[in-house]
């Protein structure tokens, strides 16, 4: 089984500059998980390490698609899992890192991933079968494969009888069974997280949002507007784009069909200016703010889905990252 390091943590605790020391002290060559940097052109606003870096480190699973492109955690699953056999093949240590929580779930539990699929056509004929043949028939069915599950089900909650077949019917496995398998992991991990108090926490987004901005993340969003190609709404749900929304010129990007409907989600008000050139100063500075206000609230999401690992080892990503390179070290000659 594969030996491979996985860093996580919040936005802004330092997951890439751990990433970067352990890969230059142990040979390594990183694969970012991260939602955002698959995107080609989304480069200030995602954070990604600059061409010097990634000329001296390997990096993969960034800039992997273009703007317009969709991209799933399917799709990341299969590229980051070649990705790291190549990283073996180069001689070098895999490091995985990355925020998105559920890339680090299908890359490292492909099982656990497997269950979150979902089949139109199986989960029709279920519904199908219970409006013809009624609930307890079909509870009846899923008591005789899976009696564990249906006892803490009620013959009536046919969303979730139905969702408990459709698994069997697409893994050859119950849903008891399925939980059991999401603790086998797909690599030999040594498992790092970085935390640190949430208001020291904070300061460090708040400095990395206002780097950002003197890095030039409002010419990258200009040469955004200025693309030929029709407009992705997916790549542009990262924090520090989203939130230019209402300034975008959309007659470019979108077709008429898409516009109300992407009008609606981002909550753009129509009557707004429709160019990042009309922004004034104190729209600029609101703009900034509620990128911070969004990236803290990332910040606490990711902190809650990370602390669902039992196997995951912390550190203060103010103090305690020399440790962290240690016990790295020491993990990965003991397995």
């Amino acid at each position: 089984m594969s030996k491979v390091v996985v860093i996580v943590g919040p936005t802004a605790s330092g997951k890439s500059a751990l990433a970067i020391e352990v890969a230059r002290q142990l040979n390594g060559a990183i694969v970012s998980a991260d939602s955002m940097q698959i995107y080609r052109g989304l480069d200030v606003g995602t954070a990604k390490e600059t061409g010097k870096v990634r000329e001296e480190i390997p990096h993969f699973m960034i800039d992997v698609v273009d703007r317009n492109q969709e991209f799933s955690v399917s799709q990341f699953k299969d590229m980051a899992s070649l990705a790291i056999e190549k990283i073996e093949g180069m001689g070098k240590l895999p490091i995985v890192v990355g925020g998105t929580g559920l890339y680090i779930e299908a890359l490292l539990y492909p099982f656990s991933f497997g269950n979150a699929v979902k089949d139109e056509t199986i989960r029709k004929m279920l519904t199908e079968e219970c409006e013809l043949n009624g609930s307890d028939e079909l509870y009846s069915k899923l008591k005789s494969i899976d009696s564990e599950s249906a006892a803490k089900l009620h013959p009536n909650d046919t969303k979730r009888i139905i969702r408990a077949l459709e698994i069997f019917y697409l893994t050859g496995k119950t849903k008891t069974q399925s939980k059991d398998q999401i603790k086998q992991c797909a690599y030999d991990i040594v498992f790092v997280g970085l935390e640190c108090d949430r208001a020291r926490l904070y300061q460090k987004i708040d400095k990395r949002v206002d780097e950002m901005f003197g890095a030039g993340l409002l010419d990258e969003i200009k040469s955004l507007e200025k693309y030929d190609d029709r407009f992705s709404w997916q790549s542009m749900q990262a924090i520090g784009y989203k939130e230019f929304a209402e300034y975008y010129n959309f007659n470019k990007f979108i077709e008429n069909d898409d516009k109300e409907n992407i009008i609606s989600q981002s909550k753009i008000c129509p009557n707004k200016s429709v160019s990042i050139e009309n922004c004034d100063l104190s729209e600029m500075e609101q703009i900034k703010e509620k990128i911070k206000k969004d990236s803290r609230n990332y910040a606490k999401r990711q902190l809650t889905w990370f602390r669902r690992y039992e196997n995951l080892k912390w550190f203060d990503c103010f103090e305690e990252i020399t440790l962290a390179i240690e016990y790295i070290k020491n993990q990965i000659q003991k397995i």
